[in-house]
């Protein structure tokens, strides 16, 4: 079986837990059936030097002219039966010319056919997320003459881009409605994606690698370790963890919390645990690589 890719988030050298669980989920993919060809398609997604904003002219005029030389195709083999072919997009505000969408297109659509040349027929376009990689598979399963399905992991679900006066905007509608199938994460996203008028919705939560992540015995003790791991984001939750961790201090005062992690918010959320009284009950890890976040757990 040969499947094709499209993820709208993957990691990249500047964050490597950018759509780290996309990764993950190609790595269990392709070990645990090697029969399946897997390929991944990336124009450059989550790098800061493909995306132009008008508030940056200077900066964003020279990524411009970067990108215009380094439009070059690229193939990896992460496994046997793993690709990933990347072209990058410079990409910017929808307000002008849809942010370039017209070439994200072109460029996936190359990328699936070059796979389809190397595999054979492509069976199945599996989109990570509906946005962009939703619209984008629509569009090739209509040129590839195959199915499509949706993998739901959104956060928070819906995001802007996709909804209009209150209701789905009508391109996503059909994007969501023309797949084969819906996948969500969890059943509370299946209620939302339901709320929002999708169907054919099945519940697939994310893997976990179980002889990687396994549990240890508890060593007790006088104190309680609290460990908590994520993107420091405002979907995220960090502020309500907090004002617990901060409940739980009366009761327990041993208790201990760390956290694991990089955003845009983190700045924040540590000048909060200061104002609530945590500065020295609370460990900020930063980014944890698997190995180190498995020895959190």
């Amino acid at each position: 079986m040969n499947v094709f890719w499209i993820p709208s988030w993957y990691p990249v050298p500047e964050n490597r837990a950018f759509g780290t669980f996309i990764h993950t989920q190609a790595q269990a993919l392709t070990r645990h059936y090697p029969d399946v060809q897997l390929g991944v398609s990336l124009w450059g997604q989550g790098q800061a030097a493909y995306q132009l904003w008008a508030h940056q002219p200077l900066a964003s005029f020279q990524k411009w002219r970067h990108w215009r030389k380094s439009t070059t195709f690229q193939v990896r083999h992460p496994g046997v039966n793993w690709w990933e072919m990347e072209t990058p997009v410079a990409v910017w505000s929808r307000r002008w010319r849809n942010g370039n969408f017209a070439e994200v297109l072109r460029v996936n659509a190359q990328q699936a056919l070059y796979f389809a040349r190397q595999v054979g027929k492509i069976d199945l376009i599996h989109a990570h997320v509906g946005h962009p990689a939703g619209r984008i598979a629509r569009h090739l399963a209509q040129v590839l003459a195959c199915p499509y399905l949706i993998t739901e992991q959104m956060s928070p679900f819906p995001f802007a881009a996709i909804w209009k006066k209150n209701h789905l905007h009508p391109v996503y509608a059909a994007v969501y409605a023309q797949a084969a199938l819906n996948l969500a994460i969890s059943p509370s996203l299946a209620q939302r994606m339901a709320a929002c008028g999708i169907q054919k919705i099945r519940v697939v939560p994310n893997p976990v690698d179980e002889d990687f992540f396994y549990p240890l015995a508890c060593d007790g003790g006088q104190s309680f370790t609290f460990f908590s791991l994520g993107r420091m984001e405002a979907q995220k939750g960090f502020p309500d963890l907090l004002y617990a961790f901060r409940d739980v201090r009366h009761r327990h005062p041993k208790a201990r919390l760390r956290i694991g992690g990089e955003g845009s918010q983190k700045k924040k959320y540590q000048q909060l645990a200061k104002q609530l009284g945590l500065a020295k009950q609370v460990e900020w890890l930063g980014f944890l690589t698997p190995e180190e976040a498995r020895q959190e757990y």
